[in-house]
């Protein structure tokens, strides 16, 4: 042991914190805030876990899953009930739409203690690959899963939906962010746009439990994009589609049943609002005239998920605010989503870039395996 651990040289953590630094300007920082301004105990701390891992990994493979083989893949399948079942491994996986997936991961710990608005954080490659957050839709504590559903968009969502079931994520870290405050509020509206029906589900769930009126709209581009329609009817007390080309439910935007709804003279004590960027701003900015509290989930780019590293502050009112531990719900009317969406776009260069490098060697190695 004493021969592996004096392969670790000192002069490696000042590489080490160097990368982190790098990272950390050129990937999560923005301009405004400059990681050379950062403090050096956040640097250090990020700096310290890379160490122990590149210490820990030659020390104990066996706690560093291995590699699995992915393919390409539609339909859907699951682990038989008769293998045996490790941490973070993939147990289930369904397409719901070209690039939509549902998955069931083994994570009983955090199947447990998971409650309403919490998400995971997660990583598809072992190799200091990108860490991204994504929001627990379901969870079973007898199976000792949690669901999660994502829509392939870069080079990491791209990975994950090569992963098979058996097939084992190096990391998965949670229940993260704080919960949604349930109670009986009255009538509340749910407004699911796309990929955000997904973290809108378990909510409506808890609110309905809970006992309240819940109405619930859903819109996305086209009919083949509409997500849990089902799952979402069985809770709503009224359900409303909408999708923007006209080929399923009511033609136009989610904002428009929101408004009618706002009008009614029972208007809503509650909204709650989750989808892209843009279409959260106009959730509340539809919702303020009528003074209706509304709030909103956000996601924004994040990295360790703990308040340590400052890429997902954002601005609520006149302060600034983590997601990742002061969220991810916030209150619409204050979230300044300019800026979040400029933050947001910082980066989107770099990210078609490194997909589109994914992709290629992807197709490359491939195409190498055919002609063997």
């Amino acid at each position: 042991m004493q021969n592996q651990a004096s392969r670790y040289k000192p002069q490696d953590s000042i590489h080490l914190l160097s990368c982190c630094k790098i990272a950390v300007y050129t990937r999560y920082a923005c301009p405004a805030y400059p990681a050379e301004n950062m403090g050096s105990g956040q640097l250090v701390t990020v700096a310290a876990s890379l160490i122990c891992l590149t210490m820990i990994k030659p020390l104990f493979p066996d706690f560093i899953p291995a590699k699995g083989k992915h393919s390409s893949y539609s339909g859907s399948f699951s682990v038989s009930r008769f293998a045996p079942v490790t941490m973070n491994q993939v147990l289930f996986k369904k397409q719901l739409s070209q690039d939509v997936f549902l998955m069931r991961l083994h994570a009983p710990l955090i199947a447990e203690e998971r409650q309403a608005g919490q998400f995971i954080i997660l990583q598809t490659d072992d190799e200091f690959g990108e860490r991204i957050p994504l929001t627990i839709a379901d969870a079973d504590t007898t199976e000792g899963s949690v669901t999660i559903i994502f829509q392939v968009v870069g080079k990491t969502t791209k990975h994950l939906a090569t992963f098979e079931p058996g097939d084992e994520l190096p990391a998965l870290v949670g229940p993260l962010g704080k919960p949604t405050h349930i109670e009986n509020f009255g009538k509340v509206v749910c407004v699911g746009g796309g990929i955000g029906v997904a973290p809108l589900h378990p909510i409506a769930q808890a609110l309905k439990k809970a006992g309240n009126h819940v109405t619930i709209i859903t819109g996305a581009r086209t009919k083949e994009l509409i997500i849990l329609e089902k799952e979402m009817q069985a809770i709503a007390d009224e359900f409303i589609v909408c999708t923007d080309d006209g080929s399923y439910g009511r033609k136009g935007l989610v904002t428009a049943p929101l408004k009618e709804l706002c009008e009614r003279e029972l208007k809503p004590d509650m909204v709650i609002a989750i989808g892209p960027p843009v279409m959260m701003k106009f959730c509340s900015e539809t919702t303020r005239p009528y003074h209706v509290f509304t709030q909103v989930s956000l996601n924004t780019i994040m990295v360790d998920g703990t308040g340590m590293c400052g890429g997902c502050r954002v601005n609520v009112g006149k302060e600034v605010k983590f997601v990742c531990v002061d969220g991810p719900e916030f209150d619409g009317h204050l979230v300044d989503f300019d800026n979040m969406i400029s933050r947001l776009n910082a980066y989107k260069e770099i990210e078609r870039n490194h997909y589109k490098c994914f992709v290629e060697k992807a197709f490359s190695e491939k195409e190498q395996e055919v002609r063997i």
